[in-house]
């Protein structure tokens, strides 16, 4: 079986949301739209944020096509977390960079033929397609292109 491998920043992000979402003086409540892959990490950190600063910190976990919904929706967040190449699909976020290199979490995106292909030779042809270079600018435009 012949693999290929694509690899992206699927790591956690920030991301301002929803421009509109007044600070009140003092101590606010963030709310945050995220993906569910960082809900282990985030909220034992957003308690050592509130214990820290007085504010506090509201998630909203999902997927990034519910997450996508709620922003069309109308929904406002103050921070969305998500990975770099879903977001930049969504109208109405601006990206705002990458987590630090030590907190990012890759992952390898791998393609194979599948053992009883139904049409295992033009599977093939577009796996080879997948890795020419027009490909990999495609990939490289959706940030599919993270290297270490």
């Amino acid at each position: 079986m012949r693999q290929t491998r694509m690899t992206g920043v699927l790591a956690g992000l920030f991301f301002a949301v929803a421009a509109g979402n007044a600070v009140p003086a003092g101590a606010a409540e963030i709310r945050v739209l995220s993906a569910g892959a960082v809900k282990a990490a985030v909220v034992d950190l957003a308690k050592d944020f509130e214990r820290d600063t007085g504010h506090t910190v509201r998630f909203t976990f999902a997927t990034v096509g519910v997450l996508q919904k709620k922003i069309a929706d109308g929904e406002t967040a103050d921070l969305f977390i998500h990975q770099i190449s879903e977001i930049l699909a969504v109208k109405g976020v601006t990206l705002a960079g990458p987590l630090p290199r030590e907190l990012q979490k890759v992952s390898v995106y791998s393609a194979g033929v599948a053992a009883r292909a139904s049409a295992p030779e033009a599977a093939t042809r577009f796996l080879a397609f997948l890795q020419t270079p027009s490909s990999q600018a495609k990939f490289k435009q959706v940030s599919l292109d993270y290297t270490e």
